[in-house]
């Protein structure tokens, strides 16, 4: 197997983008054999992963602002911050996680605890296991990937509480996730010369319909029945593509 160079500074260039698409792709084919993902999936989940894992390189190589204690978190590969079940004993995790700290919003502010987090050999195993980890364990997710709805896809996450975020309010921290997984999108589109296919909830081609609903109008029009309602005739062309995509993909998704 021939792997990039990991890039070697945090934040994220144009290169880095590029290099992270690469490896997420061959970590797809890994877990999806002979599958292609749209490029809905691709772009909502490179997101994700530049968002919350800085694609596996880890956070600041400081020491633990609770505890003093350096943490083990930098470039462990984690695309996706997924945890360990183990917890620290002084500063120290479990064999194969990292030590690092997380937070949970209170209705007193924000509280703060020390957390391990997985740690892997090379950045497509840590991009295998966040497809894996969402796959297994948050089918709502996955079925809202096509969409790219980044809102939609953000909500599911904070319900199955993938994340907390800073707020209690679920619908706000969800949404604050949606938006910084917006800006890394808009990045990753213009390093990989792409058009930007995912949105914030709302700004997308149909308002007002969802994609289980779109995907029964594209099914209904490729069998050619003729008993749609007149106004469904005005959805766009390429809406109704990526309804076809989504009804095609929604079911395979979640099995592992």
């Amino acid at each position: 197997m021939v792997l990039e160079p990991i890039p070697s500074a945090l934040g994220h260039s144009a290169d880095t983008h590029r290099w992270a698409r690469e490896v997420l792709l061959r970590a797809w084919q890994r877990w999806y054999p002979g599958d292609k993902p749209s490029l809905e999936e691709l772009q909502a989940l490179q997101a994700l992963a530049a968002h919350d894992g800085q694609y596996g390189r880890g956070w600041p190589n400081k020491p633990n602002p609770l505890t003093g204690y350096p943490t083990s978190m930098q470039f462990c590969n984690n695309w996706g911050a997924i945890q360990c079940k183990c917890k620290p004993q002084d500063g120290v995790c479990c064999d194969g996680c990292g030590y690092w700290y997380d937070s949970t919003p209170t209705p007193q502010g924000q509280r703060y605890f020390e957390q391990c987090f997985r740690c892997y050999a090379t950045p497509e195993d840590g991009a295998l296991d966040l497809i894996e980890f969402l796959a297994k364990g948050y089918r709502k997710v996955v079925e809202a990937l096509p969409s790219g709805d980044l809102d939609e896809i953000a909500w599911q996450m904070r319900l199955g509480n993938y994340f907390h975020g800073f707020t209690t309010d679920k619908r706000e921290a969800a949404h604050q996730y949606a938006l910084a997984m917006d800006k890394q999108a808009t990045a990753i589109a213009e390093a990989l010369g792409e058009p930007k296919v995912v949105y914030l909830g709302g700004s997308g081609p149909v308002a007002g319909l969802s994609w289980p609903e779109l995907g029964l109008i594209a099914a209904a029009s490729a069998f050619g029945l003729a008993m749609l309602a007149p106004e469904a005739l005005l959805i766009p062309l390429a809406a109704i593509g990526d309804a076809a995509r989504y009804a095609g993909t929604k079911a395979r998704k979640v099995i592992g």
